[in-house]
């Protein structure tokens, strides 16, 4: 039976035979290799055990809330009988917008240009603040914040309807978060699942 021969393949796809490159090109290959190999494998028990915790919370409240013929709604905590620790689960909405946000910007900017030099300078302020030239994203939480004021301006108006009509929302985020404390007079301490701030 023939031996098989150990190759590496570049970044063209040519495949080389181990036996003729430099060790040390191959030994920082087979580092890079075993961390990607170990950052996959904790990925997958992340995800698993993300998946056990929000399981475990949701169905301790779900069963709660059906002994008083309801349906858990919204973000769910629970926290520990000595109060020292506490699990967080939170559902976020990512927003997105449609071409129609193109619209409202254009709309924005008549606004603006209808009001008087020193008319409104909180709205001009925040208008450019989102709008300014040379922004490749428009930022969503202050872009949601005009919908708070009102304006007896119709461009204001049609303004806010074109953002009514371009949100968007795309997915939904689930976000699992577990505190300590080592006294009810400290701080919650996350308990950080971010591999590069561990």
């Amino acid at each position: 039976m023939a031996k098989t021969v150990k190759v590496l393949t570049d970044a063209k796809g040519r495949e080389y035979p181990v036996s003729i490159l430099d060790p040390e090109l191959v030994k920082r290959n087979n580092i890079v290799q075993r961390s990607i190999d170990r950052a996959h494998r904790l990925n997958e028990r992340i995800k698993q055990d993300k998946q056990r915790i929000t399981n475990d919370v949701g169905g301790y409240l779900d069963k709660l809330a059906e002994q008083y013929d309801e349906t858990w709604k919204g973000n769910k905590e629970l926290i520990s009988f000595d109060e020292l620790k506490k699990v967080e689960i939170r559902n976020r909405d990512m927003v997105t917008f449609d071409p129609e946000i193109q619209l409202a910007k254009q709309k924005l900017e008549d606004f603006i240009g209808t009001l008087t030099k020193d008319s409104d300078p909180l709205l001009k302020e925040l208008i450019s603040d989102i709008f300014g030239s040379g922004k490749s994203s428009i930022p969503k939480t202050k872009l949601l914040s005009l919908k708070k004021y009102t304006h007896k301006n119709p461009l204001w108006k049609e303004a806010m309807e074109l953002i009514d009509e371009a949100l968007r929302i795309s997915s939904t985020r689930t976000y699992v978060n577990v505190y300590e404390r080592d006294s009810l007079d400290d701080p919650w301490r996350l308990i950080n699942l971010n591999f590069s701030r561990a």
